[in-house]
């Protein structure tokens, strides 16, 4: 079967059910201004997918159901009003794909998520923008977090964007974004706008006067006494793109540290 076309002639819901109801396997390539991506279809089921960041195999472990990937990835694709697609027949993706999903189930769910995705956009109006913890943990309780939010935590270090954390995390738009959404209304993050420059890091921090040797000056100029201990400060990339391990070596291990000191005291 040799499909192809643009989508403002027959949106890909419409298409997917062609797909499905006609029990055809191989693969849609669906290409757009916004970006690309491809559905493979096994029997009229879907059985992987790609779009975005997310491509090759659903990693093991975080993330890594199909049918999380799936909706991931169709809640990317459907949104695209504008483009082309083309269906390649018995194509099958370069990895195993054992497991399929209705395409009926996809497109209820991504109906949903269209609807949540509104209130989701009052709080993080653009991918552009930065999260950062707030510097103090609100009152009124111990701190508990899942696992999935847990990771994004982990993966803020105030100057990343959501577009940037998305990446990192491998994870979806709508995913990663609820998840934040949440972080938020729990008051444990803050979103600046997009074109707010960054709020700057303890490496980036001016350091004292030096009076030659290594120790601070005071204000006689002569060097004070070295202090007993040393905090030990880890500096943050100047550009994230070019860290070949931003989720590492990124951490805002400080407002980490402080949520979970905050989190033990209550």
């Amino acid at each position: 079967m040799s499909l192809q076309g643009t989508l403002d002639t027959l949106s890909l819901p419409e298409l997917c059910e062609l797909l499905a109801g006609t029990k055809k396997t191989g693969a849609l390539h669906v290409r757009a201004e916004a970006g690309s991506g491809v559905l493979w279809f096994a029997d009229g089921r879907v059985c992987a997918g790609e779009a975005g960041g997310q491509t090759g195999p659903p990693p093991p472990g975080v993330g890594g159901d199909v049918l999380d990937r799936l909706n991931d990835v169709c809640f990317e694709l459907f949104r695209y009003t504008e483009g082309s697609f083309e269906f390649e027949a018995d194509r099958r993706p370069s990895w195993p794909a054992e497991r399929a999903v209705e395409v009926s189930g996809l497109l209820a769910e991504t109906d949903r998520r269209m609807t949540e995705w509104r209130e989701i956009i009052a709080v993080i109006p653009s991918i552009e923008a930065r999260p950062r913890l707030v510097p103090e943990p609100p009152a009124g309780g111990p701190i508990t977090l899942d696992a999935a939010q847990w990771r994004v935590v982990t993966g803020i270090d105030g100057r990343r964007r959501v577009s940037a954390l998305i990446r990192v995390l491998d994870g979806g738009e709508f995913t990663v974004c609820k998840v934040l959404r949440s972080l938020v209304q729990a008051g444990l993050v803050e979103i600046e706008a997009a074109d707010q420059p960054p709020a700057p890091t303890a490496a980036e921090t001016p350091a004292p006067a030096s009076a030659g040797d290594g120790r601070p000056a005071s204000k006689s100029g002569r060097s004070q006494a070295a202090p007993t201990e040393t905090a030990v400060v880890d500096a943050e990339p100047p550009d994230v793109a070019d860290d070949p391990d931003p989720l590492a070596d990124g951490l805002d291990r400080g407002a980490v540290v402080a949520l979970l000191a905050n989190a033990r005291s209550k």
